[in-house]
């Protein structure tokens, strides 16, 4: 499996991130004056403090005419940046949530992309409702933030250095895979006697981490007493297994059979996954007020995952031509089997967009037209949560309900995707009323807003609205116009190559142009055809 090549590299993300801001300042000396926000006070560790510290150093030595001047004001308090930023007192470098768009731009904190937008033709294909939101006065279009919390590897580069993992002209050797990473961690370890490996974490952030590895080996992190007090028992055999697990640092077959095997010995039903404690639909809206899970039955979230990682396993066996094939096979069937005796009727979306996706119903045309249904009866508006929102929209549009998953897509009242977008979201929030429509919060205690979750709508658009797939096989594409969105750009540099598939409508016709790497099955309006690698273009 390839690493995603994320390097924390700081000195040049302060310097590249001071010049890009564009705001900074000349002193008497004619020196450019870089002002970073939030930087730590006495409050923080001092380590930590020490280290930025040395950051400043080395890149005032290194650049000696710049100046770093620290600003320990929490821009990332909504209160504290509105003022600041509408006193056009932000410092040159700060956070902020990137809700207040209006604001920013006004308070000339933005870069205008306009020319960029018109130079790749992408204006065309934008929403104009959402152009408009990051449009300033002058006309200009404005670029944003609009990444997410992201998993990345950070390189000690002294610790490299010293273990000899640097190639011919100096730099450092970054793995490629969680093999490569797993040897570079034991020849750290042998040469400079330092850990080759750690999660860097602070709070509970850790525990999070471990929690989910150890999880997976069976761990019970706690147990009941007879007087009724909670006692903490991850010190056993299952914890050193999972942290065994982190020493080797890969992901093999065994530990998914374990999985298997973990769940088969919890469960109060054979074949299926029940009487287990879990969050359920988190954050699910068909809830009463204030609740933190929906109303989905738990036991069948829970079975329904069980199969669909049973089916994952299946094609495992088969990759690696396991013995275990024939008895996953058999396995798989019987839990379908259990789960169709069991749960007889849905009662939610998200219940009806679990079964469908995975396939685990023979009544599919009918769930499927019950949940478009449900939807249209909530006022063409979702209720899903963490379980089920990432599996909807593919419910909808694999059992010929794709015009309610285009009405999902492109509804803007609450709650939906582009509600929070109207409201000012550049990222996506934990819940879908993070921000009421009254202005008020849903909570100040556990409300991101900018959480990962509900991005899940990406896939779909890729996937199916694109029709770029990437599967086993190599490329397939199968793009579903959609007059209601008029038109639709998409670009996927794959493994194999840079793939683009486009559409617009002109009149009552769409015009599909696509541009592949290599051949692949190209599948329009429901006709297949193998296309050698090169641009065509289709209309229907």
């Amino acid at each position: 499996m390839k690493l995603k090549k994320v390097l924390s590299l700081v000195l040049s993300a302060v310097m590249v991130t001071a010049v890009c801001a564009g705001c900074a300042q000349k002193n008497d000396d004619g020196k450019t004056v870089v002002s970073i926000g939030y930087w730590p006070d006495d409050t923080w560790p001092e380590s930590y403090r020490d280290l930025l510290e040395g950051y400043k150093t080395t890149i005032e030595t290194e650049n000696p005419d710049v100046v770093i001047e620290k600003d320990t004001v929490n821009t990332t308090d909504a209160k504290i940046f509105s003022a600041k930023a509408a006193a056009n007192t932000l410092p040159t470098m700060w956070q902020s949530h990137f809700t207040e768009i209006q604001k920013i731009i006004n308070s000339g904190y933005a870069r205008p992309i306009t020319d960029i937008l018109e130079k790749n033709g992408y204006i065309d294909a934008m929403n104009p409702d959402l152009l408009d939101l990051v449009k300033g006065k002058d006309g200009e279009i404005y670029a944003f933030p609009t990444d997410c919390s992201t998993m990345s590897l950070t390189i000690n580069k002294e610790l490299f250095t010293k273990a000899g993992l640097v190639n011919e002209d100096g730099s450092v050797k970054i793995p490629d895979t969680y093999e490569e990473m797993a040897e570079y961690a034991k020849i750290i370890k042998d040469k400079t006697g330092k850990a080759g490996f750690g999660i860097g974490t602070t709070s509970n952030h850790g525990g999070w981490l471990f929690m989910n590895i150890a999880w997976s080996y069976g761990v019970k992190f706690m147990e009941q007493q007879s007087d009724g007090k909670w006692k903490a028992t991850f010190n056993s055999q299952e914890t050193v297994d999972a942290l065994k697990y982190l020493y080797d640092l890969k992901k093999h077959y065994p530990m998914m059979k374990k999985w298997i095997s973990y769940v088969d010995s919890v469960t109060d039903d054979e074949d299926l996954w029940t009487g287990y404690e879990s969050f359920g639909d988190w954050l699910g809206i068909d809830a009463p007020e204030g609740s933190y899970m929906g109303l989905s039955d738990k036991d069948l979230i829970a079975s329904a995952y069980y199969i669909h990682t049973l089916s994952l396993m299946k094609k495992a066996a088969k990759a690696i031509k396991s013995s275990d094939c024939e008895f996953f096979e058999h396995k798989y069937d019987r839990s379908r089997k259990a789960f169709i005796n069991r749960f007889t009727e849905c009662k939610t979306q998200t219940e009806y967009a679990l079964v469908l996706r995975f396939n685990i119903t023979d009544r599919k045309e009918e769930y499927a037209k019950r949940l478009a249904e449900m939807i249209h009866q909530n006022g063409d508006c979702l209720t899903t949560g963490f379980a089920g929102t990432p599996h909807l929209m593919f419910a909808l549009s694999e059992n010929g309900q794709i015009d309610t998953a285009y009405k999902l897509l492109l509804q803007d009242k609450y709650p939906s995707w582009l509600y929070s977008v109207k409201n000012g979201a550049t990222t996506i929030w934990e819940h879908w009323d993070g921000i009421k429509e009254d202005g008020t919060f849903w909570s100040e205690d556990m409300n991101s807003f900018n959480h990962y979750a509900y991005g899940a709508i990406a896939e779909w658009v890729y996937s199916v609205a694109a029709g770029i797939k990437i599967n086993e096989n190599g490329i397939v594409i199968n793009p579903h116009p959609s007059k209601a969105l008029g038109s639709l750009t998409a670009e996927f540099e794959s493994r194999f190559g840079r793939v683009v598939s486009s559409w617009r409508y002109e009149g009552d016709k769409a015009v599909i142009n696509i541009e592949i790497p290599v051949d692949c099955p190209v599948i329009i309006n429901g006709k297949e055809q193998y296309c050698q690698k090169g641009s065509y273009t289709f209309t229907v």
